[in-house]
């Protein structure tokens, strides 16, 4: 049998990575033997072998037949040239050991420095096919001079999630904030004041909680004192979600999970992959990080159209994941 191992932002406590991983791990597992290079190991099924993402690197590509780069928006160096150069390793090593490299669900943007963008030039035409997950990326490789014909679009791949069918009444306001230099906490308390004058509950999903919940207590006491706060390592987290009657996010993943459930969303555009999504999704629901003046009219549109946007969500949420089941069959068939 086969052995693939898989590489990414898995073990740092981002629900996102960490769905992206279990979907890529139920897809191939019933074929393969499947690894994952992870920054903090823990007990696990039987599906997956764990690796230490830096003592047992080299052991781990050298155990796997494949090498894929599963899903996220690795290869940048905004927060960390380090990290970069770490995945980017991972590509180089795999490649002169002569295994099958390929990357799939991944976003790719503009990049700080012309040494990464020259870096990122040469080694990706190496790679076997490269599945991105916007039109903006798949444009960015096409500018790389990467050969068209390795790079396709599919959809994100937590868009495989199956979620527990829960009927609660949708009556909640769901928010999700995290950290950004450019968003002070005064403007994310300006939203805050217009939705606690919806005299609806309101609950704040940390997907990362380093980084979430940290930046939640410093909003203001007074404000977020009733205000619920569900952790991403919450067993009763999609429970709760599926109570929102709107939500307003900032991670690419809370505004991924809200379309899945048919919640309309108004989203906070921080960097291009947000700004991807929308565009591919055809939605005109957002602000950027400066417009924060413009989000209680936007809001008022948004809850105008609620029931166009819910039915709207659903439809798409089916065309992505028929279209994600599909390709990834193949993928898998031609490994």
């Amino acid at each position: 049998m086969k052995k693939v191992l898989f590489f990414g932002y898995y073990g740092e406590g981002n629900l996102g990575d960490e769905l992206l991983l279990k979907n890529l791990i139920d897809k191939f597992s019933e074929r393969f033997l499947v690894g994952a290079l992870v920054s903090k190991k823990k007990e696990t099924e039987n599906k997956i072998i764990l690796f230490d993402r830096i003592r047992e690197l080299l052991k781990a590509i050298n155990w796997a037949d494949v090498v894929i780069g599963g899903g996220g928006g690795i290869f940048q160096d905004k927060t960390s040239l380090h990290s970069f150069l770490y995945y980017l390793f991972i590509l180089w090593y795999a490649l002169l050991t002569k295994k099958k490299v390929y990357i799939i669900g991944q976003s790719f943007s503009p990049l700080k420095y012309r040494i990464s963008r020259y870096l990122l030039k040469i080694t990706l035409p190496h790679c076997g096919k490269i599945y991105v997950r916007d039109s903006f990326s798949y444009q960015f490789l096409q500018n790389l001079n990467v050969p068209k014909d390795k790079i396709k679009i599919l959809p994100d791949i937590v868009f495989l999630t199956q979620f527990p069918d829960v009927r609660r009444d949708k009556e909640n306001i769901g928010i999700n904030f995290r950290p950004w230099d450019e968003l002070k906490i005064e403007d994310l308390e300006k939203i805050l004041k217009e939705l606690l004058k919806e005299n609806r509950k309101i609950i704040f999903f940390s997907f990362q909680d380093s980084m979430d919940l940290e930046l939640f207590k410093k909003l203001d006491k007074e404000m977020i004192k009733e205000i619920e706060v569900v952790s991403s390592n919450s067993d009763n987290f999609w429970e709760k979600f599926s109570t929102c009657k709107y939500l307003v996010g900032m991670r690419l993943h809370s505004l991924i999970l809200s379309t899945i459930a048919g919640i309309p969303f108004l989203g906070i555009s921080y960097d291009e992959k947000i700004q991807a999504y929308l565009d591919d999704l055809g939605w005109k629901y957002y602000i950027n990080t400066n417009e924060i003046s413009d989000f209680y009219p936007l809001w008022i549109k948004l809850k105008e159209e609620e029931e166009i946007l819910r039915s709207y969500l659903k439809i798409i949420t089916e065309e992505k994941r028929d279209i994600l089941k599909r390709e990834i069959e193949e993928f898998i068939e031609s490994l």
